[in-house]
């Protein structure tokens, strides 16, 4: 079915098919989350791939109800916690999802930049401390400990 973002019914819609399919992917409410937006985290606990990463999709339905047309879209980034501070460091980000065509090729797309995200995983670069690196603004690695060891 293709999405009108005019249309309250499609925007429910989409929000419900957008909340509903990534609760069945495994994905949970972000613990860190404010008042608004559902933000939905899926935890890493494979086997062998580094611990503490969330794939943190930011859904742009709020109260079950996708946003209207032009005010934001579906984004995907990659998360680490420190397991010392409890804080959260993004590492690592997918283009953002535009609310725009089919709803189900819409959630497509929205699975495909966890999917890329995931896969990112093995190959994130790592601080000699073992913690992750980030890239700041500036287009640098740091490392998301912030423990400065070169």
């Amino acid at each position: 079915m293709a999405y009108n973002p005019a249309s309250l019914d499609d925007r429910k819609a989409l929000g419900s098919l957008i909340l509903s399919t990534l609760s069945q992917k495994g994905f949970r409410p972000a613990s860190d989350s404010v008042a608004g937006e559902t933000v939905l985290d899926f935890t890493v606990t494979n086997g062998g791939l580094p611990s503490g990463f969330f794939i943190r999709i930011y859904t742009s339905v709020v109260n079950g109800v996708a946003r209207g047309d032009g005010e934001d879209a579906i984004r995907a980034c990659l998360i680490w916690q420190d397991p010392k501070t409890n804080t959260f460091t993004p590492i690592s980000k997918t283009g953002r999802v535009n609310r725009t065509g089919e709803m189900s090729d819409i959630m497509e797309r929205t699975l495909q930049r966890g999917r890329a995200l995931f896969s990112e995983l093995p190959s994130v670069p790592r601080c000699n401390c073992g913690a992750p690196k980030a890239v700041s603004k500036a287009g640098n690695l740091y490392c998301a400990a912030r423990c400065w060891i070169k």
